[in-house]
């Protein structure tokens, strides 16, 4: 039997780090909730993908 490799999943504190490094990066508003939509556009796919669970 052949075992999978595990994706690394971020921890809360790391998703957090990387919203605000990318709310501070792209100039929105502190404390803003950025969209899947904004995400995508500034091209942070990886918090998008760890958001959607992809």
């Amino acid at each position: 039997m052949s075992v999978g490799r595990r994706k690394h999943t971020k921890t809360n504190v790391d998703l957090c780090n990387d919203l605000r490094e990318f709310i501070s990066e792209t100039g929105l508003p502190d404390g803003h909730v950025p969209s899947l939509k904004e995400l995508s556009q500034h091209g942070s796919a990886s918090i998008c993908e760890t958001v959607c669970g992809s």
